[in-house]
């Protein structure tokens, strides 16, 4: 929903951050909409095992 509001066809929400985690370190917080993971349209969380 929050994707489609911002025009961003397939996204990834953040529902929740592990304080230290990768998400964490990166900068992101809860309530973030990730569109791109290293350039790829992030589409599922299956996406993120695919990074290098």
């Amino acid at each position: 929903m929050v994707a489609k509001e911002l025009g961003v066809a397939d996204a990834l929400y953040l529902q929740a951050e592990v304080p230290g985690g990768p998400a964490a370190l990166a900068g992101l917080r809860t309530s973030d909409v990730v569109a791109l993971l290293d350039n790829r349209p992030a589409t599922s969380t299956a996406t993120l095992g695919a990074l290098p």
